[in-house]
């Protein structure tokens, strides 16, 4: 007779996105890319309120290439920083991709710590419109 495997509880705790964005003094970025239209919303906590920045806002293009896209985002992580007086000291990113995008285009601190949408979007980081 072989033993029958039992549930034991999780090894490390959960931790929701939002709770880590704050705690280590970071940002989220989450990318949602649909034919011709891209947005996306860099999200924060300042003061314990929400701060989030999303785009594409007016005259910026709809579907920018991967270069625009990490410049507008670069621009969004940078009026954070203004608005909290430090610079994030990590940049959880939403997916794979939009890490690696960033990495390549950008000298942000993008950490290889990623949410599920889901977690993002039930902390309230999803992006909305401009």
């Amino acid at each position: 007779m072989t033993a029958v495997p039992m549930p034991v509880p999780p090894t490390a705790r959960f931790v929701p996105a939002l709770k880590a964005v704050s705690e280590r003094h970071g940002v989220a970025v989450l990318v949602d890319r649909q034919p011709n239209l891209c947005r996306w919303a860099v999200h924060t906590l300042v003061g314990g309120r929400d701060f989030i920045v999303s785009g594409p806002a007016k005259g910026e293009p709809n579907n920018p290439s991967n270069r625009e896209l990490a410049a507008q985002i670069t621009q969004a992580v940078a009026r954070i920083a203004k608005r909290t007086g430090e610079k994030p000291a990590q940049v959880f990113t939403g997916d794979w991709a939009t890490a690696e995008l960033l990495r390549a285009k950008t000298d942000l601190p993008v950490t290889d710590l990623t949410a599920p949408p889901a977690a993002l979007a039930a902390d309230g980081t999803r992006p909305c419109g401009p």
